[in-house]
């Protein structure tokens, strides 16, 4: 055991000493299976040691909250424990782009303790890369401040750090929306060259099944960071989020077993800005609001900040159910805020309880979570669950501990190690820091992305069953819902899509349709059914004079076909009024007789001898 000590403390100091040690060095550090028992006392886990929440806040990898202006993190007066060596879970979603990411010490403002927020199964967006979060500890040596995660682009590994933008001009959109299919996304402040500009908020077009992640600026002790927006997967298609613990006492391993349902907890959805979190289920009572800025999603939206799952669902429901999902989410609200014994229970025994003597609650809405091996067999999951073999979990650890020497790294290089550059940089910059390259395997694809999407999401009727209203309510009627549902196979008789142009003497299955009449000239049809009406300045008299010219050679139709004219020079020619391109034609509206009483009198100066 001494041993083991003076090798761990003399691998502390060569970290500290050396801060650029090579991210490969650790790979190669055998990692103990769960099975092994542990010879320290105190350290070994049982069901007394762990209890399971069915609350809390929500892995920033799995949501990431948004705020107009970057708020620093909040700030607690003790150290949080040792990093627990979480191990995967059994199972997994059917996924190639599927990865584990790692939980971390998240704090109760109730206990006044930390809770541990379990790790997440999840679907990295197309581009993205995960930056974790870490505690920072102050100048005072008592307290800490929490510096939030984020997703940064897998492009650029090179991160710049920023002085404070200025207060955001976010006032909500000027004009409304071009379609009911579309949704307001704000505006931010950009650095373009030595200063800040705005780009005010605009209009963004309704994707299924994705949810986009506005442009904003994060608070980090080195300064700010711009983080562009991009699309995410709906919450439901992210992938299992896994329900947060209590540990009584410290634990050599702990594998995450008990998922929240994330399509029945959906409507107990809460924001806290000044912590950079999400949380979920119970906190309806008002003091959370008033002592803690819990908000609830709907109120957040509307008077505080900008919730890009509020912004989703409310084009969802319009597009998809006709209602409006400020008026399902509201009544919601305030039933259970007016209901306290039909809100979710608090931790996983409660819950397991409640659902085994069916107590007076929505069981639906307040009973999500459940153990993974009942919930990995549902009917209702539309998607596929694999085994983690052995070679994937020795992946997966391995990655677990690159995400933590990445927030060590990070903690180091955001509290004083920045590059700073020239002597003649802009003084707007804090400076900048290169991360590590981003793992093969880790990175998804567009492609990917789009083929896991279709194979978590599969084609369902929509639109026919609308959300259930809370009691003593109804849902509210804006829109006309699109029904879209799959084609059953041989339901439809097959329908040769009818040719526009007119019959052309086969036989077929089109569909009799009236053809367009088409122009008789010189007395033979041209495969019309119709003659049309004679223009009013044509006589009614035949001409027989005009159907031999289509063999005329000459641009001129009306000389070439008077072989008995002995005059080089047509009469028509010399007609300057006449504004038509058929001059034979044109000018004999009063002549009565089929044969032009002008041609034959070349001598005649003027075309209309009559008049």
């Amino acid at each position: 055991m001494k041993r083991m000590k003076m090798g761990l403390l003399a691998t502390c100091l060569a970290v500290w000493m050396g801060g650029d040690v090579s991210f490969a060095q650790t790979d190669d550090v055998p990692v103990a299976p769960a099975d092994t028992p542990s010879t320290v006392k105190g350290n070994t886990s049982s069901d007394e040691d762990i209890e399971v929440l069915a609350r809390g806040p929500v892995h920033e990898a799995f949501a990431s909250q948004v705020n107009y202006d970057p708020k620093p993190g909040m700030i607690v007066d003790n150290a949080p424990p040792e990093q627990v060596d979480e191990i995967p879970p059994d199972y997994k979603p059917d996924g190639e782009n599927v990865i584990w990411i790692p939980g971390y010490w998240g704090f109760d403002d109730q206990r006044k303790d930390y809770v541990w927020i379990s790790g997440v199964w999840r679907t990295p967006p197309s581009g993205r890369r995960w930056v974790p979060g870490y505690w920072n500890e102050l100048m005072n040596d008592r307290d800490y401040q929490w510096v939030s995660g984020f997703w940064a682009s897998s492009e650029r590994r090179k991160m710049n750090y920023s002085t404070a933008p200025p207060e955001s001009l976010e006032n909500g959109p000027s004009v409304s929306a071009p379609t009911n299919g579309h949704f307001w996304v704000p505006g931010v402040w950009l650095y373009r060259g030595t200063n800040y500009r705005w780009r005010a908020g605009h209009w963004v077009r309704y994707r299924p099944d994705y949810v986009y992640i506005p442009s904003r600026w994060m608070w980090t002790p080195g300064g700010y960071v711009f983080v562009d927006g991009y699309w995410d997967y709906q919450i439901s298609a992210r992938g299992v989020m896994f329900a947060p613990v209590i540990m009584h006492a410290p634990v050599a391993h702990y594998r995450p077993s008990v998922v929240m349902d994330i399509g029945r907890f959906h409507m107990h959805w809460f924001v806290r800005p000044n912590y950079g979190h999400y949380y979920f289920g119970d906190y309806y009572d008002s003091h959370y609001q008033q002592q803690h800025h819990i908000y609830s999603h709907h109120h957040f939206h509307l008077n505080i900040g900008y919730d890009p799952f509020f912004a989703y669902n409310h084009a969802h429901y319009r597009h998809h159910h006709g209602i409006s999902y400020l008026h399902h989410s509201s009544t919601w609200h305030s039933y259970f805020s007016s209901h306290p014994l039909h809100r979710p229970a608090h931790t996983f025994g409660m819950q397991l309880s409640i659902g085994s003597n069916h107590g007076e609650r929505y069981f639906g809405m307040s009973v999500y979570a459940q153990h993974i091996d009942r919930y990995r067999v549902q009917d209702d999951l539309h998607r596929n669950f694999v085994r983690v073999g052995t070679q994937y979990r020795n992946a997966s650890v391995n990655q677990s501990a690159s995400y933590t020497r990445l927030a060590y790294e990070r903690n180091r290089m955001e509290n004083g190690k920045l590059t700073t550059g020239s002597p003649n940089a802009s003084q707007i910059s804090n400076g900048s820091w290169t991360m590590p390259q981003v793992q093969r395997g880790t990175n998804v694809t567009i492609g990917s992305a789009q083929r896991q999407v279709r194979m978590i999401t599969p084609t369902v009727r929509t639109g026919v069953i609308p959300p259930k209203a809370a009691p003593g309510a109804s849902n509210k009627i804006v829109a006309r819902p699109r029904v879209t549902m799959p084609r059953p196979a041989l339901s439809y008789p097959s329908v040769t899509r009818p040719s526009t142009r007119p019959s052309s003497g086969f036989s077929g299955n089109y569909p009799t349709l009236p053809t367009r009449p088409r122009v008789t000239i010189g007395g033979s049809s041209n495969g019309g059914g119709g003659t049309l009406p004679t223009r009013p300045t044509r006589p009614t008299s035949p001409r027989p004079s005009v159907s031999p010219r289509p063999s005329t050679p000459s641009p001129r139709p009306s000389v070439s076909p008077r072989p008995s004219t002995p005059s080089p020079r047509p009469s028509v020619s010399p007609r300057p009024s006449t504004p038509s391109p058929r001059p034979s034609v044109s000018p004999r509206p009063s002549t009565p007789s089929p044969r032009p009483s002008v041609s034959p009198r070349p001598s005649t100066p003027s075309p209309r001898p009559k008049s």
